[in-house]
């Protein structure tokens, strides 16, 4: 048992202690954890590491522990801050890079996996579609970098063939092949493409398309990446034919709080927090990105299996696509002002 297990049982048995009985005890652990019993049990043992914040809880609802353990759980368990991107004109080539480093080390490892809850479209994702992946870095410069002294230029194959946009979707491309290669489990929900939509509307209510061919082209790209995620879903494997990689898919009807995108190897691990496409909060400590993996295994049960269903699969994305379609009847009816 190394030092983390050894001092979290110590907590556990401490709290133990507060109760006359051991179903007092598990009812708090169900009410705290909001976890199955079994979940609860591994934490008792020490098989699961918990969070900080967790064990801080723990500490201050049961007023347990002296103040050597405090400092413990401070000490070792408290991860150092994320990475933020350093300048707002910076976020994207810093995600990408950042992002392109840990997933081709990832490949690079044993055991590799990927957790992906996609709350909006990725970046990672479209960049199966050039210009859609060009539409989503436009209007992050337009919202979030461009300042209100700057001018605004128009979305047009001019602006998408720009060096610095060209390079980072090169870099994209590279990120997804190594994604290709990392077997995964994929969170969706009948939301995921509402967030861009909006972006598209918008743009297109401010006369920010050059033309109409450019709404046309966009409108083709998420159909190239609808279909690209169904193959995916009816294969249960990545389109990959020479060396087939392993994704299991599910629909997410419960939470639509935050995106997440989490990998591990037997070496490494990171987690990347979504605050906004292509905005990140990204960390590397070990037992955050096992907290996360914990908890999203187990809210699978609680999600539909699209992988290998075929009535659900073809709910799904009928679904999605007519959400789809009626809200570009809306945009495609959009007059650009002149």
């Amino acid at each position: 048992m190394d030092e983390i297990s050894i001092y979290q049982t110590a907590l556990f048995e401490a709290i133990a202690a507060k109760f006359n009985n051991k179903q007092a005890e598990l009812d708090f652990y169900r009410q705290f954890f909001t976890l199955h019993r079994s979940a609860i049990y591994d934490r008792k043992s020490g098989n699961t590491t918990i969070s900080f914040d967790e064990g801080v809880q723990l500490i201050l609802s049961q007023q347990v522990a002296p103040a050597p353990l405090l400092d413990f759980f401070a000490q070792t368990i408290h991860p150092a801050p994320p990475n933020f991107p350093s300048t707002p004109q910076a976020a994207p080539v810093e995600y990408l890079t950042l992002l392109n480093r840990d997933l081709q080390a990832l490949c690079g490892g044993s055991k590799h996996h990927i957790w992906h809850k996609i709350t909006d479209l990725p970046i990672i994702w479209i960049k199966s579609s050039r210009i859609l992946a060009a539409f989503k870095l436009y209007h992050w410069f337009k919202v979030i970098a461009w300042t209100k002294e700057e001018h605004c230029p128009p979305f047009t194959r001019e602006w998408i063939e720009r060096e610095d946009i060209t390079q980072m979707l090169d870099l994209g491309r590279e990120i997804l092949d190594a994604y290709w290669q990392i077997p995964s489990t994929e969170i969706w929900s009948l939301h995921m493409f509402d967030s861009t939509l909006a972006q598209i509307e918008s743009v297109q209510q401010t006369g920010g398309l050059e033309a109409t061919n450019m709404l046309l082209d966009l409108r083709e790209g998420i159909q190239t990446v609808l279909l690209r995620m169904r193959q995916i879903t009816q294969k249960s494997q990545k389109n990959n034919p020479e060396n087939p990689v392993a994704v299991q898919v599910f629909e997410n009807r419960i939470s639509l709080s935050g995106g997440l995108l989490l990998g591990r190897s037997e070496s490494r691990g990171f987690c990347y927090f979504d605050i906004g496409y292509p905005d990140y909060m990204r960390y590397q400590d070990a037992n955050i990105v096992a907290n996360q993996i914990n908890r999203l295994q187990n809210s699978l049960s609680q999600m539909i299996s699209l992988s290998g269903n075929e009535k659900a699969c073809f709910h799904f994305f009928n679904t999605l696509e007519a959400r789809i379609s009626r809200k570009w009847a809306v945009i495609s009816k959009i007059t650009q002002p002149a």
